[in-house]
């Protein structure tokens, strides 16, 4: 399974828009981490990632909105919030 920076951004993506649930973003950061392949320039980084978004269902090192500026801005992205009506 190869994963690259592009890949992270669009499950974050897909779980900040409530495309996806937490659980199956942390599963496959799971997975990630024991089959994923990734590049070597992004190895460091997708991995830490990975392994921060695989602990957020434990309730001690759950991800709020900072968490994940702070994720997507180690790798090179800024969030951005788009408001529409309910």
């Amino acid at each position: 399974m190869k994963i690259t920076k592009q890949d992270l951004i669009e499950r974050i993506r897909a779980y900040l828009n409530h495309q996806i649930g937490y659980r199956e973003l942390v599963e496959w950061a799971e997975t990630g981490l024991m089959e994923g392949e990734f590049p070597d320039s992004e190895a460091s980084v997708l991995t830490s990632a990975l392994a921060r978004i695989g602990l957020m269902d434990v309730q001690e090192f759950g991800l709020n909105w900072d968490d994940f500026e702070n994720l997507l801005q180690q790798i090179g992205y800024k969030a951005q919030v788009t408001l529409v009506p309910a």
